[in-house]
């Protein structure tokens, strides 16, 4: 069972919220990532996806199709396209310049040229944040930190930086 929650509407914190919903419901086994709390309850997999109003209707659709949004996805990837929780996305490849410059051909209203700078620009953000923020860095910083609480740290303080984070 998947259980969409806005993130907007969420009475607390989602790292706070994720395990409240696990002392409520009695849970002991459970795995966690940024967006995602997935555990079993009474024989069923049951998972919790934390998404911004922005993208919630297509998480959503995109999740009510199961196996058939499966064989969707298989069917955009054809096309250079990626069909998913936040809707569908070109994906845009070197080796495919010329196949890009006739979609900015047959669909000039699209921006795709401006959309693509701004997604390096994001990239290029994400790596600055990436050479100066990792495990290796965190541990020569606070070197009590192991395993669980290395993971939480950067965990929390990911979801501090936002959406570029997830880059």
């Amino acid at each position: 069972m998947d259980i969409i929650l806005c993130a907007e509407e969420l009475p607390k914190a989602w790292p706070l919220f994720r395990l409240e919903i696990a002392k409520e419901l009695g849970i002991t086994q459970y795995q966690m990532s940024r967006q995602l709390f997935s555990t079993v309850l009474e024989g069923f997999q049951v998972n919790f996806f934390l998404r911004a109003r922005t993208h919630f209707e297509r998480s959503y659709h995109s999740l009510s199709f199961n196996d058939i949004g499966n064989l969707i996805g298989k069917i955009f990837k054809r096309f250079n396209l990626k069909y998913g929780e936040v809707g569908l996305e070109y994906v845009f490849r070197k080796a495919q310049r010329e196949l890009f410059t006739s979609y900015c051909y047959f669909f000039p209203n699209s921006n795709l040229i401006e959309q693509i700078k701004e997604e390096r620009a994001k990239e290029d953000r994400a790596n600055v944040i990436k050479a100066k923020y990792n495990g290796r860095i965190v541990m020569s910083l606070f070197p009590e930190l192991k395993a669980k609480q290395l993971g939480h740290f950067m965990h929390l303080f990911g979801e501090s930086l936002g959406e570029d984070a997830e880059q």
